[in-house]
């Protein structure tokens, strides 16, 4: 019996920096090819979070902070916070080439030891895994 999963592209949102009032970013979970091209800016750059608790990839701008996204995602910055002192999200900035992610830079510490014996398989429809060292 083949199982397969169903991914299902959707907006999240949008959110406006609290440093530019007239800039306007959208967040996306789960990006189809076309969104992640919208997320990213001119030099294909974009922020992301991979969230292992819903198997849920979020994709926005390099002009939004993960924190700001967050609000947004979770209704808090708290939330983000406590499910990455669970070790559940990977943040990070990334490099978008043909449809893909390639893991560039991060604030945080990835992975982690208990996230790199996770199965973050489930991500690679978005991001090269072994640019994230997984």
């Amino acid at each position: 019996m083949r199982k397969i999963r169903r991914f299902h592209e959707k907006f999240v949102g949008a959110k406006v920096p609290y440093y530019d009032a007239a800039a306007y970013y959208e967040i996306f979970i789960n990006p189809s090819s076309k969104e992640m091209l919208e997320a990213a800016d001119k030099f294909n750059m974009l922020r992301f979070i991979m969230d292992s608790s819903t198997k849920s990839f979020y994709a926005f701008s390099e002009e939004l902070v993960h924190l700001e996204a967050a609000e947004e995602i979770y209704g808090s910055s708290r939330e983000l916070e406590s499910l990455e002192k669970a070790h559940k999200l990977i943040l990070g900035s990334a490099e978008l080439k043909v449809g893909k992610l390639n893991f560039v830079d991060s604030d945080w510490e990835h992975p982690t030891k208990k996230q790199k014996l996770m199965d973050w398989t489930w991500a690679e429809r978005w991001i090269n895994l072994e640019t994230l060292g997984l």
